[in-house]
């Protein structure tokens, strides 16, 4: 039994489909991702901060009989943990862009099907504040790698103002 022509389309604009939503799901996942390594990085910045403040309050000079003083390592791993989630997040922004870019690809072969659209549909922004605008239209990829990028600058600043 032979197939036509229409039919070989229609199964191969249905097997695209299926792994556009698949990508979607994958692109939708990154998200989720993101955030959790933010907070994780923030979690754990803060934490060290509080160690800081912990530190300072003991006596000094039982700090700096250490072969390595407290004081000077807690900046060294804040800026090692602050490299590590820079890495981290640009590895999970990569794979977010990776997943959009086979869905550009997916939605630029059917530009008439409406449902390989998703990402190129422009929202409605006409009832929403010019707050809610202008943070909005801040990409996440800024804070996500300035965050850690700021992290690491803040530990070396403060390693430097301590000393060894």
């Amino acid at each position: 039994m032979e197939t036509s022509p229409s039919q070989n389309t229609t199964e191969s604009t249905e097997r695209d489909y299926q792994r556009y939503c698949h990508l979607l799901e994958l692109w939708s996942r990154e998200n989720s991702i993101k955030t959790q390594k933010l907070q994780y990085f923030l979690l754990t910045n803060a934490l060290l901060i509080v160690g800081i403040a912990l530190t300072s309050i003991e006596s000094q000079e039982s700090l700096h009989d250490a072969v390595i003083p407290v004081t000077s390592l807690i900046p060294i791993v804040g800026t090692a943990l602050s490299l590590i989630w820079t890495l981290s997040l640009g590895r999970t922004i990569l794979f977010q862009k990776r997943w959009g870019a086979l869905m550009r690809e997916l939605s630029e072969q059917y530009q008439r099907d409406s449902r390989f659209q998703i990402l190129s549909a422009k929202p409605r922004t006409t009832n929403l504040s010019i707050l809610v605008k202008i943070t909005g239209a801040v990409s996440s990829k800024y804070y996500l790698i300035g965050g850690p990028l700021a992290g690491i600058a803040f530990w070396l600043w403060l390693f430097l103002r301590i000393g060894w």
